[in-house]
């Protein structure tokens, strides 16, 4: 390969990997390139096109007077070739061949994750992962002769079990808000309404990924259903237990 557009061209048909390696005295930059018709060449380009083996390195291309071994992802080529697009000075030998092995892995968009996700753990050395799982606080409230208008957590959470019960001979209702403070009920649209039975009582678990809280968790009881309601409840009558973090 001593002069411009010289090549050593391979079959990568059948081909995941292209190998090859670069031996002499020589000037000048080897380039990659590759066909899918067989008759027309496209320069191979992106800064991560090539690596070399014996420093794991990315590159476009050859740089100049190197001698290593290479691999590029010839994935869905009919044929590639290692040439001088430009003439090169010296003497470089190009020994050439194919793997069904991939060695590159390529890692395309992220993932974002809005709020916060309860769990804990650890990575040990041996590459296995602990995981701790997180442990809800129990907030308990024994009803007053009001809305009962609560704050649970003042920032974001996660609510994971509501248990409710109630001694009235009526049925009664528990609101649940995403705020940051005390609601003002009446006014602040619960973002879910939890019929109480008459003389009864209601469990719901929100499984392992709990309901998500934005802003934060609040609650309030009232006599009636309606968002607007401000029917107080008696004391003692109602009581509410949240599983939450």
């Amino acid at each position: 390969m001593a002069t411009a557009n010289s090549a050593v061209e391979i079959d990568v048909s059948n081909a995941a990997t292209l190998i090859f390696q670069t031996v002499g005295t020589y000037t000048g930059a080897l380039s990659i390139q590759g066909t899918v018709d067989g008759t027309n060449w496209i320069t191979l380009g992106g800064a991560d096109l090539i690596i070399r083996f014996t420093t794991g390195v990315k590159s476009a291309s050859v740089a100049s007077a190197l001698q290593d071994i290479w691999g590029v992802d010839v994935s869905g080529l009919l044929k590639a070739r290692v040439t001088a697009l430009a003439a090169v000075t010296g003497n470089v030998t190009v020994a050439a061949q194919t793997s069904n092995t991939t060695m590159f892995v390529t890692t395309e968009g992220a993932v974002t994750i809005n709020g916060t996700v309860p769990v804990s753990g650890s990575l040990t050395s041996a590459g296995t992962v602990t995981n701790t799982p997180a442990v809800p606080t129990t907030s308990n409230t024994n009803s007053a002769a009001s809305t009962n208008a609560t704050s649970v957590k003042a920032s974001a959470g996660t609510v994971y079990n509501v248990t409710a019960t109630n001694i009235n001979a009526a049925i009664r209702y528990l609101k649940l808000y995403n705020k940051a403070s005390a609601p003002t009920v009446g006014t602040d649209v619960p973002v879910l309404t939890i019929p109480i039975p008459a003389t009864g009582s209601v469990n719901l678990p929100f499984g392992e990924l709990g309901k998500r809280f934005a802003t934060g968790i609040a609650f309030a009881i009232t006599a009636a259903a309606a968002d607007t309601d401000t029917t107080a409840v008696a004391a003692s009558e109602i009581k509410v237990s949240i599983d939450y973090v």
